[in-house]
């Protein structure tokens, strides 16, 4: 891929503006903060990524933001998401542990929100038919809180080390 054909992918604005001053994708894939730009590109440039890939991604990322949470159903939300990916849980269980961690994200203070929207949707990654589009809202849930940025980026490379 080149960084032109970034433009097709309908990526914002500023995302553009931030990669037409590097001098390749390579480079500016190495070199990204905004871990939510490269799960976004990721995602509508149709790289096959693994489903269990995507999970431990939106699980990683969850965590980060984890310590906002104010009870304990984001926490059980990412733990059965990481049972499932050990082969020690089910979907159906996966997709009850979002539920609950939807259902306190809706009861809590708006500063949770992200911790809890981040692991429901790393839980329901393993419920879902489509697991990429909730394990990549997870990332975009986390990454509202640009203070983790980063270190979301340097997850998602972890995982996948070119667009």
């Amino acid at each position: 891929m080149k960084i032109e054909d970034v433009e097709k992918l309908n990526a914002c604005s500023e995302c553009l503006a931030w990669l037409k001053t590097q001098p390749n994708i390579e480079t500016a894939w190495r070199t990204y903060e905004r871990g939510d730009w490269m799960i976004g590109l990721l995602r509508k440039s149709g790289k096959d990524i693994d489903r269990k890939v995507w999970v431990r991604i939106a699980c990683k990322c969850a965590r980060l933001v984890l310590h906002l949470a104010k009870s304990d159903e984001a926490k059980r939300a990412i733990e059965t998401a990481e049972a499932w990916l050990d082969g020690k849980a089910t979907e159906i269980e996966c997709r009850a542990a979002a539920e609950a961690a939807d259902a306190a994200y809706a009861y809590d203070a708006a500063d949770a929100a992200y911790a809890y929207a981040a692991a429901a949707d790393a839980a329901e990654a393993v419920y879902a038919y489509d697991a990429a589009v909730y394990a990549a809202d997870a990332v975009y849930a986390a990454a509202a809180v640009y203070a983790y940025a980063a270190d979301m980026a340097d997850i998602i490379r972890e995982y996948v080390e070119e667009i």
